[in-house]
């Protein structure tokens, strides 16, 4: 059975995990490599404040990499994205 110090010992350390998902993740994701950079004037965020990623092909922007995994499998053909 743990006792009290074990569990302030883990109580401390939780707050020095960094959750926040990094830019070195999302460059490393297969699916980044077929979305592109914004064009002038064009949306950032989504009503909800959610980040939208473009495809690189043409105007399509979704918030999640699935649908844009989907969206990149029934529009052009990319099938090669885990």
């Amino acid at each position: 059975m743990a006792s009290k110090a074990d569990f302030s010992l883990i109580i401390s350390t939780i707050g020095l995990i960094d959750t926040k998902t990094t830019d070195y993740s999302k460059k490393t994701a297969l699916i980044y490599k077929h979305t592109r950079e914004l064009y002038t004037r064009e949306v950032t965020h989504n009503i909800k404040g959610s980040l939208l990623i473009y495809c690189l092909q043409c105007l399509y922007a979704r918030t999640l990499t699935t649908n844009m995994r989907y969206y990149l499998k029934s529009s052009h053909g990319i099938i090669n994205i885990p």
